[in-house]
Parts: C-alpha cells; structure tokens; sequence
C-alpha cells in the first residue's frame, strides 16, 4: 500500500510544527498543490522554505498566488499589450526560480510526470 498526503490551498497557515509532522508521519508521497502564501510574496516564500524542510518525497505544484503576482494577472486579462506583458514574463521567471531554491529538494512541478 501506498499512502499519499494531499495539502491544498495553505494560505499562509503553515507552521514548523506541521513540516515536522509531515516528516514523521510515514507517507510515501506528500502533494502540494499550489496557494502556498497569501497576496503577498514574502508569505509564499516562507512556507516554500518551511516546506523545503519536510523529510519525506514531496512535489511542489504552485497555484496561483505563488509563482505570479497581481498586477501581471491584470495585465494578461485586461490590457494585454505585448509591450508591457515582457515585463512581467521577466517579473514571474524570476519569482519561479526563487521559489524552486525555496522548496530545496522538493521539485517545483506542473504538467510533468513523476514516479512514486
């Protein structure tokens, strides 16, 4: 048997205490799956950090709030000009590689196959 820990949607409501007890508790695979933080970047990365810590198989799935920021996002959905997208594609690269050193040995993950 095989057991997997799905964790969803943090928000910013993850402590030392729970990266400890992920790491105890005997799953094969832990699963995030994306809203680490909140609105604000700082809250996205100290969790990755916290979650970088857990001694167990975890893959990293981002959502929405952690790999983007909020004026990017209203970029794309209502100015949408080229010009000033570049600007925020560079932005949003840069917050993914930080955010990949901030989960250490997890993966970052999207459509991508891994084997348990």
């Amino acid at each position: 048997m095989i057991r997997f820990a799905v964790v969803g949607d943090i928000h910013g409501s993850w402590t030392q205490a729970d990266t400890r007890w992920f790491s105890r508790a005997g799953y094969d695979q832990v699963i995030v799956v994306g809203d680490l933080g909140g609105w604000r970047w700082a809250s996205t990365l100290g969790i990755a950090r916290m979650l970088g810590g857990i001694d167990a198989p975890t893959l990293v799935f981002p959502g929405n709030h952690d790999a983007t920021h909020a004026a990017s996002l209203v970029n794309e959905a209502v100015v949408g000009s080229s010009r000033v997208r570049g600007a925020f594609v560079s932005t949003n690269l840069a917050r993914r590689r930080e955010l990949e050193e901030a989960v250490g040995p997890h993966p970052l993950c999207g459509y991508t196959s891994h084997r348990v």
